[in-house]
């Protein structure tokens, strides 16, 4: 069962065709980098994945389960989880709130207004243990705000893991960073368990060709090459047409 298979997706707005026949499927555990240039569809298949645009034509099987009429909120009980490219936390609270908050989001439990949150052990010591996982703790009470861009970014990426995904998809995780924090949030991610399926949109090469197993190259909305890595990476096409080489 792949977490994820498309299968000949199209959308389009208007007059532009932002996405033309896209098929590839994505086994368990696959980190997978999607590429192209800007415009390439790159974030509209991401949101028609995700369900947050629904396409004109095609199929989207998420963990063998057709999720092309599913709302949004299904398709995450499924497994599914996303960041952004424009970081999205809740600015009046701290790390630690944010995280709980989103630890809470798939939470069986049925929460009681008079209870306090505190007194759910099992959410308190999973946002904890995410947060000491990924060097945070020291900060659990810092108002997002305050943090760092990379640490923000950092973050929305435990954010997404409180959920406990089986698929992670990252839009543009390293946008903004330093090389510092680039180097930091590329540490974290290569200490995701691998059990975890990662599609991640990213501009920077050497954060994909440090991350990514595979490649999905989008040109022009249709899929010009994909792959293993170092057999994209050695793609004439994909030289001339997204990294600019002769």
């Amino acid at each position: 069962m792949k977490p994820v298979a498309i299968e000949h997706l199209s959308k389009r707005f208007g007059g532009l065709q932002a996405l033309q026949d896209v098929g590839f499927t994505v086994e368990q555990g696959e980190r997978r980098a999607i590429l192209g240039p800007n415009g390439a569809g790159k974030t509209t298949l991401f949101n028609v994945i995700c369900g947050e645009e629904r396409a004109d034509t095609g199929n989207i099987y998420l963990f063998g389960t057709d999720a092309a009429s599913l709302p949004t909120y299904k398709r995450t009980a499924l497994g599914m989880a996303r960041t952004y490219q424009i970081t999205s936390l809740f600015p009046r609270l701290t790390v630690l709130q944010n995280v709980i908050l989103a630890a809470q989001g798939l939470d069986q439990v049925r929460f009681k207004f008079h209870r306090s949150v505190s007194t759910y052990s099992h959410i308190m010591d999973h946002a904890e243990e995410l947060l000491v996982h990924w060097h945070l703790w020291d900060k659990h009470d810092v108002p997002v705000p305050d943090l760092s861009y990379g640490d923000q970014r950092l973050v929305e990426i435990v954010m997404a893991l409180a959920s406990n995904p089986k698929l992670l998809l990252l839009d543009e995780p390293t946008a903004g960073l330093s090389p510092g924090e680039t180097q930091s949030v590329v540490s974290a991610m290569t200490s995701l368990d691998t059990n975890i399926t990662v599609l991640l949109i990213e501009h920077d090469m050497d954060v994909v060709f440090e991350i990514a197993d595979s490649i999905t190259v989008l040109h022009q909305g249709s899929v010009l090459a994909d792959g293993p890595r170092d057999v994209v990476r050695q793609n004439t096409e994909v030289l001339r047409v997204y990294l600019g080489s002769d």
